[in-house]
């Protein structure tokens, strides 16, 4: 049986678990890492480098959710899942109505926005932030949103993976938990190895436990499948909040009582890697896949640190490490890695001096070559930067302004959001143009729109004289 209560506490933890993340900003006195160092798993228990402490069922060869039948015609419940999750993707995407974007209201030069022309409900509340996110692949680039829906679908949500300017590629259809039980969401997904991953939490209690089905699409479209299930002893009553998709695994870390892994999309066992003590429940994060390899970032009592897994072989060594600043965490358009270093660590104080800093693509401390990029204002320390299409895009505290540094030739352009409105984290960086949400300030779920600005139509990009941002 699910209880609304029940449902409501899980994802009150939840959510408040992803805002709690920022706190990594005003340290975390007394940490107790658990982080192995030079330690491999045992190669020979099978897996990516190992089996894993925790247990996962597969669900990639379907059951349950296929079994019921759809309300809406042209959609199928989702294979893989239980029903009562209500979960439904559309048969045929390519069919449903694309993106469409307009100029921007304000007349901002280089600027269009997202078009709200579905039946959406008449609130604030338009979009769910989690599933907000998009890349520029191989292909194009591609856009994931999670958008409420009006009139007689006003019980539901739907997400979305579509070609900006082309087709939608997948569709999902769950309950919408501001107007309903929402037993099942999807949440988190990311782009990467060809794909588009997501989670879809199921929210129930009692029988079964708290699951976290890991969904994928591929680039090329399709209706999503499933292929694994993590459990809740493998979750500890979390859910994955950040994913990076590789060519054979997804890594994935979440928190409280964080922890970092890779599920396999063969359907095998997921592989903990990484994990801290509940006194330092930010600990791993921020993984990254590269190859067979996982980088990801860890804060520890005296300063954070930047680590990576081999899963071929089972050891997680330090990546780097700077005496007397805090490192990371690591991001890559897959030639560069780039990062930032602050000091003194937020163990000591407020920052006083931030750089950036980039490498070739390694993953041993051995491969590095690191290259000091530019100074920046400790206003632009956080963990919302982006780096894509060698550019990187950082936020000021204020939200209010972004400033998007590119690495070739050290110019930048400035984005101040609309009149009395801030930005969201930054969907994705093109060589060309770069995209963000629009919002309330500090109010992430009253997303109002997305728009795209065009960077050859926003003036010439200044040269870097001085530290960026001040």
């Amino acid at each position: 049986m699910i209880t609304s209560s029940a449902i409501a506490l899980r994802r009150w933890f939840g959510s408040t678990a992803v805002l709690l993340g920022l706190c990594f900003l005003n340290g975390c006195p007394g940490c107790a890492d658990e982080l192995p160092s030079e330690q491999p798993h045992d190669a020979a228990a099978g897996g990516h480098g190992g089996s894993s402490s925790t247990s996962s069922t597969s669900s990639s060869s379907g059951g349950g959710g296929g079994t019921k039948p759809a309300p809406f015609e042209g959609w199928e419940a989702l294979a893989g899942v239980p029903a009562y999750c209500e979960v439904y993707a559309a048969s045929e995407p390519e069919t449903l109505a694309p993106l469409s974007w307009l100029d921007c209201s304000d007349g901002a030069p280089g600027c269009r926005e997202l078009e709200i022309n579905w039946d959406a409900p008449a609130s604030p509340y338009l979009f769910y932030p989690g599933p907000l996110t998009g890349a520029a692949t191989p292909s194009g680039l591609v856009l994931v949103i999670d958008r409420r829906l009006g009139g007689e679908l006003a019980d539901w949500r739907e997400l979305l993976v579509a070609r900006i300017d082309g087709p939608v590629l997948s569709a999902l259809r769950s309950r919408d938990p501001i107007n309903t039980v929402e037993p099942c969401s999807a949440a988190y997904p990311a782009i990467g190895g060809g794909r588009v991953v997501a989670g879809l939490i199921d929210w129930t209690l009692d029988d079964p436990a708290l699951r976290e089905h890991e969904l994928e699409v591929p680039l090329t479209g399709g209706v999503p499948t499933v292929f694994s299930t993590l459990s809740e002893e493998t979750l500890h009553g979390n859910f994955g909040s950040n994913r990076s998709p590789g060519t054979e695994f997804m890594a994935m870390a979440y928190s409280p009582a964080a922890q970092v892994l890779i599920v396999p999309y063969d359907g095998s066992a997921p592989t903990v890697f990484a994990k801290f003590s509940m006194q330092n429940p930010w600990g791993p994060n921020h993984p990254v896949a590269v190859g067979p390899d996982v980088l990801f970032w860890a804060d520890h009592a005296d300063r954070t640190r930047e680590h990576v897994y081999h899963s071929l072989t089972g050891v997680t060594e330090t990546f780097i490490e700077v005496s007397g600043a805090d490192v990371g965490p690591v991001m890559t358009d897959d030639q560069k890695l780039v990062w930032l270093q602050v000091s003194p660590p937020k163990a000591q104080g407020s920052p006083t001096s931030v750089e950036l800093w980039s490498s070739p693509v390694a993953t041993t401390p051995a491969g590095l070559v690191p290259q000091k990029e530019a100074d920046l204002a400790p206003s632009l320390w956080n963990d919302e930067a982006h780096f894509e299409s060698d550019l990187v895009v950082l936020r000021d505290v204020s939200w209010s302004r972004n400033y998007v540094l590119r690495l070739a030739d050290l110019v930048y352009w400035t984005l101040d959001a609309p009149a009395g409105m801030s930005w969201g984290k930054t969907l994705y960086a093109a060589a060309d143009e770069v995209a963000m949400p629009v919002q309330p300030p500090a109010k992430q779920s009253e997303t109002t729109t997305i728009r795209r600005l065009a960077l050859a139509e926003l003036g010439a990009p200044q040269p870097l004289s001085g530290p960026l941002g001040e």
